[in-house]
């Protein structure tokens, strides 16, 4: 049904915390709090309610699962360019929380400040990303490269596991 990515990174999308959406929804902190330590290609494993419950939360939010290890955001914004080198902060997000890495560590990744990769997440969701003291090209293509798959400016894909590709590397 839905997966520790893809619960987590809509979880990040929305701005929500464990305890906003338990609220919402009414289920217990503490099952949703289990939910987000879930490997990211593993399905959430809890109660068959509980799992529809949160996937239809997200769902109301405009947040899709169309198949097992990826995210769209649906969205009626006529201004997204689907272009090549586009890169929203939809899928900036999506790619961090894939990755496990914080907002400083990525910032290392990207030779750029921590407080410029804060600010591009703090965008809306479907808005492109422009740096001038950064080329997006190379983020995304350092998230493509460890399983990160940017199907259109809306939509992320896992196809492998970035946080197994990212503690080989570190080792």
């Amino acid at each position: 049904m839905i997966t520790g990515f893809q619960f987590r990174a809509a979880k990040a999308i929305c701005k929500l915390t464990a305890k906003e959406i338990a609220t919402d929804i009414g289920l217990h902190q503490i099952t949703l709090l289990r939910f987000g330590k879930t490997k990211n290609l593993e399905y959430l494993n809890g109660i068959t309610k509980n799992v529809i419950l949160v996937k239809n939360f997200f769902e109301s939010k405009k947040i899709l699962f169309p198949q097992k290890n990826s995210l769209t955001l649906k969205t009626n914004i006529e201004d997204i360019s689907n272009s090549e080198n586009g890169f929203s902060r939809f899928q900036l997000v999506c790619a961090r929380i894939a990755t496990g890495l914080t907002q400083a560590q990525l910032a290392k990744y990207a030779k750029v400040s921590s407080g410029t990769i804060s600010s591009m997440e703090r965008l809306e969701n479907h808005k492109l990303i422009e740096v001038k003291k950064m080329n997006t090209f190379i983020l995304k293509s350092f998230f493509e490269h460890i399983g990160v798959v940017f199907e259109n400016d809306l939509t992320v894909i896992l196809v492998k596991d970035p946080k197994v590709f990212l503690k080989s590397h570190r080792s």
